[in-house]
């Protein structure tokens, strides 16, 4: 198998009835909420081309847990999130047979202080350059590509007991404007065996580094999503929250369900609410497309 595995994810959210608000978000508000362990470099972008509006960033996380930022906010502008966090989550076997996970919620994915490496991003009408070409970046996909690269390769970030993987992520996502396709996102992950590698100050791979190249197995990815259904309903509105699986279309779902501690029938928060987050995997080298998760090809991923 190759070096690189490609996961391709869609994330749809329709809402029957969203009550709107006069405040719309129209800029990046603040600072990433997080008590974030990396280079001044982390930065968050809004991804708001079609009415699915959510903040991506350059180190593994969707949306912002402190609402400042869009955060799969259905419609556009409305200020109703549908999502606390999102993030990759990514495991796999050394070959000594050691289980090692790479999370992005414990702040384990980097990236560097090179101001270049942030999140890019191309309107349908950009003409690629040169260096978009030579970073990766063959083609423009929709009507807002953006592109994201970060590590696991610093060990300093990895939680007590655990080590790096030796992976690179590629991240892109896709949005569309037209009132056909202006309700989902689509998510590019590219990930890829790099080997462990000493680390510069800047945050770099050492290009003086061969690194320690070693296969990886029983590799696993997955997209965790907090959902919160949602924000716009008063009070703990996500106690209620429900999650399935739809098998027939191979979909997770998370939707607003019956607090059973509430007077009444509650579920859509009496209309603010009504709204489902999905989450469908596209792509990806499987082993049984019938599994609800992405289990990849037992294969060994070596560089």
């Amino acid at each position: 198998m190759n070096k690189l595995i490609s996961v391709m994810l869609i994330i749809l959210s329709i809402c029957l009835f969203v009550i709107q608000t006069t405040d719309g978000y129209t800029r990046i508000k603040g600072e990433p909420s997080q008590s974030l362990k990396k280079s001044t470099n982390a930065v968050r972008y809004l991804q708001n081309i079609g009415n699915l509006w959510t903040v991506i960033s350059n180190y593994g996380f969707i949306g912002d847990d402190s609402f400042n930022n869009p955060t799969f906010e259905y419609p556009g502008g409305s200020g109703n999130h549908y999502l606390y966090q999102g993030s990759i989550w990514i495991a796999a076997k050394d070959p000594g047979g050691v289980i090692h996970v790479t999370a992005a919620d414990e702040e384990e994915f980097t990236q560097t202080t090179d101001p270049a490496d942030t999140v890019k991003h191309w309107s349908k009408f950009a003409v690629l350059s040169d260096a978009d070409i030579a970073m990766g970046k063959k083609r423009i996909i929709s009507e807002n590509d953006t592109w994201a690269e970060y590590t696991d390769l610093d060990p300093q970030y990895h939680n007590t007991g655990d080590s790096p993987l030796g992976i690179k992520v590629i991240e892109q996502c896709y949005g569309w404007s037209a009132s056909y396709n202006d309700d989902f996102l689509i998510f590019d992950y590219q990930i890829i065996n790099i080997g462990l590698k000493n680390i510069t100050s800047s945050g770099l791979p050492d290009p003086n580094d061969e690194g320690t190249q070693r296969t990886l197995s029983d590799v696993y990815i997955a997209i965790r999503f907090d959902f919160d259904v949602s924000y716009l309903a008063a009070g703990e509105y996500f106690y209620d929250d429900l999650t399935e699986y739809n098998a027939d279309r191979k979909m997770s779902y998370g939707y607003d369900g019956d607090d059973p501690d509430f007077p009444g029938n509650d579920i859509g928060e009496f209309g603010t609410s009504t709204g489902y987050i999905y989450a469908r995997l596209l792509n990806s080298p499987q082993t049984d497309p019938n599994l609800s998760g992405a289990q990849l090809e037992d294969t060994p991923v070596s560089h």
